[in-house]
């Protein structure tokens, strides 16, 4: 099956908008905040928004405008995904709510650009 070039192009834009993002809000993570025990794998980059969970999200919101099934996979996913950033102590519900708003805006507001600019170029199966 032949993937729309709007999937990557949400993803992109993603990962992009995210890390400025995270950049701007300087938000730390609960285990640096809290002065828990470090994790062995810890990330030490800022919280906000769970690119995860984010990422996820984008992938699944844009996968949702031609495959529904795969796309509710993807979102009972990032769900799961996010639930376990929070029990590891790496992300605040805040964060993982704030990946998943903006998860769903990018990859719903780059399908309709891209509609709107490039589906006479495109066919969506």
């Amino acid at each position: 099956m032949k993937q729309p070039g709007y999937i990557m192009v949400s993803l992109f834009f993603a990962i992009v908008f995210f890390e400025i993002l995270k950049r701007q809000t300087m938000k730390l993570r609960p285990f640096i905040a809290l002065n828990l025990p470090q994790h062995v794998l810890a990330d030490h980059s800022y919280a906000f928004p769970s690119g995860h969970t984010a990422f996820v999200f984008t992938l699944a919101t844009a996968t949702y405008f031609f495959n529904k099934k795969l796309a509710y996979f993807l979102y009972a996913s990032g769900l799961v995904i996010g639930l376990a950033r929070i029990a590891g102590g790496v992300h605040y519900p805040s964060d993982i709510v704030g990946g998943i708003i903006l998860g769903i805006l990018i990859g719903f507001i780059v399908y309709k650009l891209w509609m709107r600019y490039f589906s006479h170029k495109t066919q969506v199966l």
